[in-house]
């Protein structure tokens, strides 16, 4: 008998059907269209992501160095030194009567001339919000020594009220009398009290005898005062950073006075920067004014009385986002709806004190719903802020400090 395949085998061995292949195409591009999606959508979260942990990165690197650097401000010259008179107890010295003088600058090798204030740190405002700039001064002296009086003083030369340990060839210094200052650099010391700062090739103490160089910061003629005054030891390698921000690159910046070097950036992502000083305005140690505006300080009495600084650091993330809440409209939305604010910020019409601009630095020309890259609401922001104390105007100027002479404290 002859075996015959049943027809509806037949049939099912002869392939698929074009419904059936185009029904399995359909659900292969779906299945496409939804793993593209999740991809698109896992890496838009993951550059979110990145760029916010860039942006944390940046602001805590910044914030890190600049405390860093403003916790030494002060350094040689606004501590104790020789003020300290002989004997168990220590009263409350005052500040230096020099505190905020303009300091006449002379550097031979570049010839710059440009003075700058014997202040701890000075705050210069931008104007309507725009970042501020931030000066730090303070020495390096690896000697226990801060202030000291001369009795006579020459053009190139001073004789001090008692030893000169502590000065060393190379040194930077202050010479100061009330409000005229000026920096020098020790070049000798012929006896025990008296050190020179003249003009010429000098040895330089921190670098043996064989490293003689010209004296880089004297003057021909330098200040002779008949009455004598103060001077200030800021060692070998004193610093004036200048802190800011660059607009245009987005970068903190630092750069240090008395060498004359490039600014180093330090930073990226940061876009403004702001500051006031911490003021102790009745004489209890405490912090009672924040200000960057009058009454601002400009007398040596007013100078002591800034214990502290505040600071604001507004950190940009990189991407370029919109918001998962689209408007009414349905037109596009930017992730940060309204201005960011720190505590320092007291001016209304600023809308928390950053000024906001376009990210190309220009002035800010879109609204909430243009989704352009230059548009700074399309971007994430991070805040970051600080109180820090200006731990060497505290001990400098603080009663009941160490006292040097007999080593007791309170």
């Amino acid at each position: 008998m002859t075996l015959r395949t049943p027809l509806s085998w037949q049939r099912r061995s002869r392939g698929f059907s074009l419904v059936e292949i185009l029904v399995g195409v359909a659900i292969g591009m779906v299945g496409m269209l939804v793993i593209f999606r999740t991809v698109a959508t896992w890496d838009t979260h993951t550059r979110s992501t990145a760029s916010g942990g860039d942006a944390q990165t940046a602001g805590s690197l910044a914030m890190f160095n600049f405390e860093r650097d403003v916790k030494q401000a002060g350094l040689g010259f606004m501590g104790i030194g020789a003020i300290v008179p002989p004997g168990p107890g220590l009263p409350a010295p005052n500040a230096p009567t020099s505190l905020g003088c303009s300091v006449a600058f002379n550097d031979t090798t570049t010839g710059r001339v440009l003075p700058f204030n014997m202040v701890p740190i000075e705050i210069t405002v931008g104007a309507l919000g725009a970042p501020d700039t931030v000066n730090v001064l303070y020495g390096n002296s690896a000697f226990f020594v801060t202030r000291e009086t001369f009795d006579l003083s020459t053009a190139s030369s001073k004789t001090l009220a008692r030893n000169n340990n502590a000065f060393k060839t190379g040194d930077l210094a202050i010479v100061a009398k009330d409000t005229v200052c000026q920096l020098v650099q020790v070049t000798a010391y012929p006896d025990g009290k008296t050190i020179a700062h003249s003009a010429g090739n000098y040895v330089n103490f921190y670098y043996g005898p064989a490293a003689s160089a010209a004296a880089r910061y004297n003057d021909l003629a330098g200040p002779a005062f008949a009455t004598g005054g103060d001077i200030y030891n800021l060692g070998p390698r004193p610093r004036r950073n200048t802190w800011q921000v660059n607009p245009l690159r987005a970068v903190l910046t630092s750069a240090e006075f008395f060498q004359g070097d490039p600014a180093v950036e330090v930073a990226e992502g940061v876009i403004n920067l702001k500051a006031q000083y911490g003021l102790d305005t009745n004489g209890d140690r405490v912090v009672d004014l924040w200000t960057n505006t009058l009454p601002l300080p400009t007398t040596p009495a007013v100078w002591a009385q800034v214990m502290a600084v505040r600071v604001g650091m507004l950190v940009r993330s990189r991407q370029f986002e919109k918001s998962a809440d689209q408007s009414a409209s349905g037109a596009a939305q930017g992730v940060t709806t309204v201005n960011p604010t720190w505590a320092g910020s007291t001016d209304p019409s600023l809308n928390g004190g950053f000024l906001m601009t376009n990210v190309n630095g220009s002035p800010d020309s879109y609204g909430p719903n243009d989704a352009d890259p230059n548009n700074w609401r399309f971007y994430r922001y991070r805040v970051y802020e600080k109180e820090i104390l200006l731990r060497n105007v505290m001990w400098g100027t603080s009663p009941g400090s160490i006292n040097i002479l007999g080593m007791s404290g309170s």
